[in-house]
């Protein structure tokens, strides 16, 4: 009896040894298999980064306007990217630094354009072109607005926009500044009767087909009592 007992003893003994064994021999197997399924992981996100890497310096430093889409594009491809793979990038910031890049070019040459609409409105009291001008420059962002170097020509053309006297736009009462120049007896006369100085006026007479369409007389003792100019005259 005693031996059946030690004989299954001695069994159960060898039985769990053979399990161990096989436990070892299946650790022994699997772990090479998952170092190698991970090794393959790291080495698929870090193909990702070099390739993304190899994309980014291909663009050139310093960037034109003619690779945005390429800027923009890289862009897109890094925010595509596994997690695993953009912590393996090394370009990013450089990146960066092309996209700050290429807003400043933006920036340049939208104030260009808007400087170039200035520059052409060369007083010539053209309302739809000091419009369109206008209209530009408040398309801008603010920090667009402050490369325009010329603003004071497009306020100009402004002003003298609003205080523009024509032949028709003048009537009998109307307040107006006379700038200084010469006064005529008559409406059609050739020759001035004098030449004043700048003064403050009152429209008392329209002729508006005459050379010297308005009659005005000075309201603050300037001596201005006569026909003027259009080219004189600007509104108050």
């Amino acid at each position: 009896m005693k031996k059946h007992i030690l004989g299954l003893l001695l069994l159960l003994a060898l039985l769990f040894l053979g399990i161990m064994g096989l436990n070892k021999v299946d650790e022994t197997i699997k772990m090479p298999f998952i170092d190698n399924f991970k090794k393959e992981k790291i080495d698929e996100n870090l193909i990702l980064a070099n390739e993304f890497d190899q994309f980014v310096n291909s663009i050139s430093d310093p960037v034109t306007l003619e690779e945005e889409n390429l800027i923009v594009e890289a862009r897109e491809r890094y925010e595509k990217l596994p997690l695993e793979a953009k912590e393996k990038v090394t370009t990013l910031e450089k990146l960066k630094e092309i996209e700050n890049q290429l807003q400043a070019l933006k920036d340049h040459q939208a104030a260009l354009n808007v400087i170039n609409l200035i520059n052409a409105l060369d007083n010539n009291h053209d309302e739809n072109a000091i419009n369109a001008a206008r209209e530009a420059y408040e398309n801008l962002t603010e920090q667009q607005k402050e490369l325009v170097t010329n603003l004071f020509i497009l306020e100009e053309n402004e002003h003298q926009l609003r205080t523009l006297v024509t032949n028709t736009n003048l009537n009998v009462g109307d307040i107006v500044i006379f700038k200084g120049g010469n006064v005529y007896y008559g409406s059609y006369y050739k020759q001035p009767a004098n030449n004043r100085p700048r003064s403050r006026c009152k429209v008392t007479y329209v002729a508006r087909d005459a050379a010297h369409p308005y009659h005005v007389v000075s309201l603050d003792g300037q001596g201005v009592y006569g026909w003027v100019d259009v080219k004189d005259l600007e509104k108050e």
